[in-house]
């Protein structure tokens, strides 16, 4: 009986763990880019590296390029955006 709950319970844990994976950079970079994308943000540089996203390129205003890392923040697994997106 002792071995079956202790299954049980290894089990669950597995499952949990599953669960909580944080998203690999390429997973980012497709949802960082899809969230761009609604907002029309279509020409903005994008990269990933271990969770930090880097942004360039151009962008006609100061409130588009604050979208854009608001974009770019909401992503899951994102632990950093480097703004580097220029404003005229």
């Amino acid at each position: 009986m002792a071995v079956m709950a202790l299954a049980i319970s290894l089990s669950s844990c597995a499952s949990l763990d599953r669960g909580s994976a944080v998203p690999d950079d390429t997973s980012i970079r497709d949802e960082v880019r899809a969230n761009l994308q609604v907002d029309g943000f279509t020409t903005v540089g994008l990269s990933v590296d271990h969770g930090v996203v880097t942004l360039s390129g151009h962008l006609p205003t100061a409130t588009f390029r604050e979208k854009a890392v608001a974009d770019a923040e909401k992503a899951n697994g994102v632990r950093h955006v480097k703004d580097e997106i220029a404003v005229p």
